[in-house]
């Protein structure tokens, strides 16, 4: 239970005995003093004794806390009841030096330290128990720094260098240079404009101003040296010949290529930049045209098929078209041909020519009877084998190629070495430093880069965290890595980036050259990087293959070459190629090719139409031409040929082979028509098969080759060289029939000599066509020895005649042991014994053979041990590729913390026949830490001869382990930006960390770091939370609040100023106020204020003040000024428009005008008028005001018109300017003085209306009292639909107004009375629009002044008094006398002047004007002033 010390008071008190009590208790104890022994034994106490109480020990207290007991004072009386207490001072010193000791009565010591613990800012010394405190010095001497102390932490020195070059920095002191705690600094701007337009001038905040020059212009080098700017003109010499050099400014260096030759295309390289020339293509895929090139005006198409037989143009499609000539000359003695070389033929016949009486020339050489050789037997033989050979094979025109199958073909697999399969092209390996984008390599961006596609961007921007004081800062990221911006210091940007105000930094522009790129000029803060495009070629063949056509097949032995899918023999050196056979001219290959096709229906053909039929066909001219060489009618084979085609057409029909050949000849040549012939086997003589053998004989050189008949003529005597050759003539005639098939036994061998002898073409095509000789090498003539004959000696192949060895080049693949052989049998090109003996073939040496070329010798040795050898090269080619297989590897979990783990594996090993190198080339090797994910290794092998084989497999780690993600710290409380019901709250987002890299942070609750603003939050609280997940689904989140407060005011924008009725001033009427807020006006409100300092309650200016809040109660206010004008339209004001009254107790409005004193009235008797004033001696001297105006006050429709009928009344009479009238769209007001009349205040506007109308005295009808005058005023009400109509006016009756009017004045001078009496009534009256009225009375109040001295007006130049001036009269530099001006304007001096006259000066003291006064003899004089 508590009580209070109230409580016990009252308690104590209750308890209290009565003073009955009291006295019972003194009653029954009584104390016998004398026995009582008080003696308290204690110093500090009195002790007495009393009666009724007993002892009683008082105790020496001091009257303060700073006096203590000393002793007691017993005056040296036995008793102490006069004892008394005698103190001394308290002793406070407590030893220490740092205090000052000092008592205070009420409290007692007090110790006060000198130096205070709390303020490091001062240091105290104690002077004579004084302490002494004097300001420590914080001046550390930098003129940039501010200088002050803080009481906890001592000296802080802010630094206002903000370490930005871009700023001159500087401290304002605020004009107190002594007090340092009121300076701010300064950091303004430099400019870095050069005033050079081909400059962009920057500032870098380390480097200070910056200076890039661009002049638009691709074709200079812009560069800034020696603080100006230089433009070098690019070098766009490329230093090729037949390169047009030029330069573009929009583009840079241009390159035309032109080598002024229309044969070529050109063009620019630019890769090599070269110009690469290439032909140009004229063919035209008309076999008909010859295609030629001009160089100087391209390409040219001769319509030429180069026969003399055919007349050729072009059609309307551009088509060489042959047209066969008419040879028919329409005469039947001769025979028409034509010769494809020189054209149309004409051959005269003879209808009675007699063949057989033709004479042949003595052509024929008939063989000896006594040989040098035995017919029939093996010289003779072994002879016609050779011409057969040598024709076949050496010799001959024609020959058919050997060939072998060698396989279907494979498709094209495989690149070049340095290049990549990239889908069905093969593209270069991209270098070092470069990575594949499509077909091209782009380069890799450097580590810290993003990669933006063909750009690398040096980073993104990036916020660098709060501003704190330097210790702070420096405590957060170390000394040295903090920088000054605006007050407060910021983590210094990370190399290549710069602030970007405060908080942000931004990359730096690079320097993309010097970083590795391109060197073209850098976009923003991104480099364009190096692009290799991609150079595709075809795909090839792989390794042991050759490419033929589209497919790849294995490579042919030597000798031969591939053709699809056969190897065919190589024609020897000086033949032409005819496809399938070898030919000595091409002409040959042209004839051969046809013969293969038609021989056998040319030989029916040429007996039946001579050969020369008229169709020039191919045919036709092979008819009638051996070998290249033309047999016409005036050669000895020509006259047999038509000799014995006259003969077959005298033959009857009998032979029916003839007919087979008639029918074939129908089906084949269907030009051919009509033959009709028959043969008479019995009419043939014989010697049609000796003319066939001479002729054949004779043109021996020409039907088979002339180094064959030179060899015959060389090795044999005449007459067994002419056996020799009649006997080829007869062979070559068997050898058809047996192709033919033609039956012996039903024609006799003399019908087919003959029919061969017609045409020995044919006899040639048809072996061709059907024996297919093969081509071989070089055949050498029988070796022949002369022996010993029973009839002397003769030509034998005796003694042995050696073998003959024939060799080849073979390529071998290697076996499974890396070799091949030992080869005897593929080296050996059919080695043969020309005397049919058996042969033995070997080989030296021997083999097998190793990989590689190999050169042999074959040696060939017969029966009796002839032999003969020759050399060959065989080739050993490893064709069989290295196999390796790969192993699999299981699952693996990654090592806590880590991105990865060690994975070990077995090796794979490749295996080969010739040996072989097993490399890793993708992937880790065993042992190695592998990355989470799948790591692809892959493993080749590779054999001497770049054989390969490859296998790949993967390791894959399983990442298994959670991200982590903290949220701390970034809670926050603050205010909204400035207009926004938000404010930016720049944090730095979270971010995920993970022992992988490629975590992702995503944001699900809270603004989406995706959107426009990501770091705006709306007024009131915010939640967010982040996810970290990695790439295997593993997560973690983390949350935090953003509280935004609505800090600002809302923004209130007051209707404009109005003029107004009094008490007609709703918002309704006077507009509302527009309002807005960063989030939202919740209430607008208003009030008025009319203490404006106008008397009265209308008019009267009303300041009304809207105040809007918001919802956070926050508030923005703003005035609005209404002019309130009185109900009543019309009132009369002064000439500086300000109301009147000089008498407020009259119902009228009251003003003054005021009379002095005239003087003496030159001794004239004094008058009175009815008030007792002498009128002679006074004249009219001043209205108070002096000027008036008549203001009517209309509301109305802009645009409207408006009419006025105004009353003025007697004496006013407009004022003399040059629009006394005029009319103003606005009126403001204002007071005269502090709580005084009011004032409508038209100063700066102008009015947009005037009327010159003038009012004088003679426009009244009467001059008295209520006499009034007419003034209509019409207008077009104005834009603001307020009219203020101002009549500016004085009273008629003042004499210096109106010198020219003799009558105005206010006194009659004939009879002395008072034109303007006391008291006169003057209504204002006015009728406006929509009979609109009213009218407002002025009454004048007379004012006499007439002391003795000097008096007079002070008027403005309104003719408005000016109150309270001083006015002095001095004379001789001495006042002696002045006055005040009253509120007319009136001042009087009282001063009587003794004497003659005499000069005074008569001064204001503001404005500082004087006048000089002439004062008689005791006079009165009037002086006025007009300032």
């Amino acid at each position: 239970m508590t009580i209070s010390l109230t409580n016990l008071l009252v308690l104590l008190l209750a308890l209290r005995p009565s003073m009955a009590s009291r006295v019972r208790l003194r009653s029954l104890m009584a104390f016998n003093c004398r026995q009582l022994n008080c003696d308290d034994g204690r110093a500090e106490t009195i002790d007495t004794c009393d009666g009724d109480v007993g002892c009683i020990h008082t105790e020496c207290i001091g009257p303060d806390e700073c006096q203590v007991f000393d002793y007691i004072e017993t005056h040296g009386s036995e008793t102490t009841d006069d004892d008394e207490c005698v103190f001394k001072a308290k002793i406070c010193d407590d030893g220490d030096s740092n205090t000052v000791d000092t008592c205070d009565p009420s409290s007692g010591c007090i110790h006060t330290a000198c130096n205070d613990p709390n303020d490091v800012c001062s240091v105290g010394t104690i002077q004579g128990n004084v302490c002494v405190v004097t300001a420590v010095d914080c001046n550390d001497s930098d003129p940039l720094t501010i200088d002050t102390c803080d009481s906890s932490a001592g000296c802080v020195h802010t630094s206002c260098d903000d370490q930005n070059a871009c700023t001159e920095d500087s401290i304002n002191d605020n004009g107190t240079p002594e007090d340092p705690n009121d300076d701010y600094c300064v950091n303004e701007a430099i400019s870095c404009d050069d005033q050079n337009p081909l400059t962009i001038d920057t500032c870098d905040t380390e480097f200070g101003c910056e200076y890039v020059c661009e002049d638009n212009d691709a074709c200079t080098v812009d560069s800034w040296d020696n603080n100006a700017c230089s433009f070098v003109p690019v070098n766009c010499d490329s230093g090729d010949p037949i390169a047009i050099d030029s330069c573009d400014p929009s583009t840079g260096c241009v390159h035309q290529c032109d080598d002024q030759d229309a044969c070529t295309t050109e063009y620019w390289d630019p890769s090599s930049e070269t110009c690469q020339v290439s032909p140009v293509d004229c063919d035209d895929g008309d076999p008909n045209t010859i295609d030629s090139c001009d160089p100087s005006t391209g390409c040219v198409h001769i319509c030429d098929d180069q026969d003399a037989c055919t007349q050729e143009s072009f059609d309307s499609d551009g088509n060489c078209v042959p047209t066969l000539i008419d040879c028919n000359d329409g005469d039947t003695q001769t025979i028409d041909t034509c010769d494809p070389q020189s054209g149309c033929r004409f051959i005269p016949v003879d209808p009675d020519l007699d063949f057989d009486a033709l004479a042949l020339p003595d052509l024929y050489v008939y063989p000896s009877q006594d040989p040098s050789f035995p017919r029939g037997g093996g010289v003779e033989t072994a002879i016609l084998n050779w011409i057969k050979d040598k024709i076949e094979q050496d010799r001959t025109p024609y020959c058919f190629r050997d060939k072998y199958f060698r396989g279907w073909g494979e498709a094209l697999s495989g690149c070049p070495s340095g290049k990549e399969r990239i889908g069905a092209l093969c593209y270069s390996h991209c270098p070092s430093g470069f990575h594949r984008f499509g077909f091209d390599c782009h380069q890799h961006c450097k580590t810290g880069w993003i990669d933006d596609g063909i750009y690398c961007r040096r980073g993104a921007p990036y916020g660098r965290g709060v501003g704190q004081i330097l210790s702070g800062c420096e405590s957060a990221y170390g000394q040295g890595n903090c920088e000054y911006d605006w007050g407060l210091w910021y983590q210094k940007c990370d190399p290549g980036f710069h602030p970007s105000g405060c908080c942000i930094c931004s990359p730096d522009v690079p320097n993309c050259e010097a970083e590795g790129y391109s060197p073209w000029w850098p976009v923003l803060s991104s480099c364009r990087i190096h692009i290799h495009i991609g150079d595709p070629t075809s795909m090839i063949c792989r390794h042991g293959t050759v490419q033929d056509g589209g497919l790849c097949y294995p490579p042919c032995i030597g000798g031969f070459v591939g053709v699809g899918h056969f190897c065919w023999q190589l024609c020897d050196h000086g033949e032409a190629n005819c496809g399938i056979g070898c030919a000595d001219s091409q002409d040959t290959c042209t004839i051969e090719t046809a013969n293969q096709i038609v021989a056998p229906i040319v030989v029916a053909a040429n007996i039946a139409t001579l050969g020369m039929s008229s169709a020039g066909s191919a045919a036709g001219r092979v008819g009638i031409a051996m070998f290249g060489k033309f047999f016409g009618s005036t050669t000895r084979a020509g006259k047999a040929m038509l000799r014995f085609a006259q003969r077959l057409n005298r033959f009857s029909d009998n032979v029916e082979d003839l007919l087979k050949a008639k029918v074939a000849i129908r089906t084949v040549k269907g030009t051919i028509q009509n033959i009709d012939f028959s043969l008479d086997v019995s009419t043939i003589h014989y010697y049609a098969m000796e003319n066939y053998l001479a002729i054949f004989q004779y043109d021996f050189a020409a039907m088979t080759a002339q180094d064959i008949s030179d060899e015959i003529d060389a090795r044999l005597s005449e007459n067994d060289a002419s056996y020799i050759k009649r006997r080829w003539a007869q062979n070559m005639l068997m050898e058809m029939a047996e192709n033919e098939g033609w039956d012996n036994g039903d024609m006799h061998l003399e019908t087919l000599q003959t029919i061969a002898q017609f045409e020995p073409t044919g006899i040639y095509g048809l072996i061709d066509a059907y024996s297919k000789p093969i081509c071989k090498g070089a055949i050498r003539f029988p070796t022949l020895f002369t022996v010993g004959g029973a009839d002397g000696p003769i030509l034998s192949l005796s003694p042995n005649s050696p073998p003959e060895a024939r060799c080849k080049d073979v390529s071998l693949s290697a076996d499974s042991s890396c070799q091949a052989g030992p080869g005897v049998e593929v080296i050996d090109d059919s080695s043969f014994d020309p005397e049919g003996a058996r042969i033995d073939l070997s080989l030296s040496p021997e083999g097998p053979f190793g990989i590689g070329e190999t050169t042999v010798t074959l040696t060939v040795v017969d029966d009796k041990g002839a032999q003969d050898d020759c050399t060959a090269k065989i080739t050993v080619v490893d064709d069989t590729p290295p196999t390796i297989t790969c192993p699999a590897v299981d699952l693996v979990n990654n090592t806590v913390g880590l991105c990865s783990a060690s994975v070990t594996f077995e090796t794979p090993l490749g295996e080969d026949n010739c040996g072989s190198s097993t490399t890793q080339t993708g992937g880790l090797a065993s042992g190695s830490t592998f990355p989470v994910g799948s790591t692809l290794n892959t493993f080749e092998v590779i054999d001497g001869v770049s054989l390969q084989d490859s296998c790949s497999f993967s390791v894959t780690v399983l990442d298994v382990e959670a991200p982590t993600i903290s949220c701390s710290d970034l809670a926050t409380v603050q205010g909204n930006d400035p207009g926004l019901c938000a404010a930016l709250y720049q944090y730095s987002p979270p971010v995920g960390q993970d022992n992988c890299e490629g975590t992702l942070t995503d944001q699900d609750i809270g603004p989406s770091l995706d959107v426009d603003n990501p770091f705006f939050f709306p007024v009131g609280t915010t939640a967010n939370r982040f996810q970290a997940s990695d790439s295997n689904g593993n997560f973690a989140t983390c949350g935090f609040d953003v509280t935004i407060e609505d800090r600002e005011d809302p923004v209130i924008t007051c209707p404009a100023e109005t003029i107004r009725v009094c008490d007609d001033v709703d918002p309704s009427e006077t507009g509302e106020p527009i309002s807005a807020d960063n989030c939202e006006v919740t209430d607008v409100s208003y009030s008025d204020d009319t203490d404006d300092g106008i008397a009265g309650d209308c008019p009267e200016i009303n300041i009304r003040t809207w105040v809007a809040q918001d919802e956070a109660q926050n508030s923005a206010s703003c005035t609005q000024k209404i002019v309130e004008i009185p109900s009543k339209p019309d009132s009369v004001a002064s000439g500086s428009l300000c109301l009147f009254d000089t008498d407020l107790g009259s119902v009228n409005q009251q003003f003054h005008t005021v009379f002095l004193r005239e003087g003496n009235n030159n001794g004239n008797p004094p008058q009175e008028d009815s008030d007792g004033f002498n009128f002679p001696y006074y004249h009219f001297g001043a209205s108070n005001p002096g000027q008036f105006t008549y203001n009517i006050f209309h509301f109305g429709t802009a645009g409207d018109s408006a009419t006025f009928q105004l009353e003025i009344p007697y004496p006013f009479v407009t004022k003399d300017v040059s629009s006394p009238i005029q009319a103003f769209d606005w009126l403001d007001l204002a007071a005269e003085e502090v709580d005084g009349p009011a004032c409508f205040v038209q100063d700066g506007n102008q009015p947009f209306f005037e009327d010159s109308t003038e009012i004088t005295l003679d426009d009244y009808s009467t001059r008295e009292c209520g006499s009034t005058k007419s003034v209509q005023v019409s207008m077009v009400i104005p834009s603001t639909g307020f009219v203020h109509l101002v009549v500016r006016l004085v009273l008629g009756l003042t004499e210096h107004d109106l010198p020219d009017q003799a009558s105005s004045t206010a006194v009659d001078a004939t009879s002395g009375e008072l034109v303007l009496r006391n008291h006169c009534d003057m209504t204002f009256s006015m009728i406006g629009p929509d009979l609109q009225s009213s009218s407002t009375t002025l009454e004048n109040t007379n004012v006499y002044q007439d002391n003795p001295g000097v008096a007079g007006f002070v008027l403005d130049e309104l003719q408005h008094p000016v109150v309270g001036v001083t006015v002095s009269l001095t004379s001789g530099g001495s006042e002696v006398g002045n006055g005040v001006t009253d509120e007319d304007g009136f001042y009087q001096i009282a001063y009587q002047h003794r004497g003659q006259p005499a000069d005074y000066v008569l001064a204001l003291d503001s404005p500082s004007v004087s006048q000089t006064v002439s004062l008689q003899n005791n006079n009165y004089e009037v002086v006025n002033f007009s300032v």
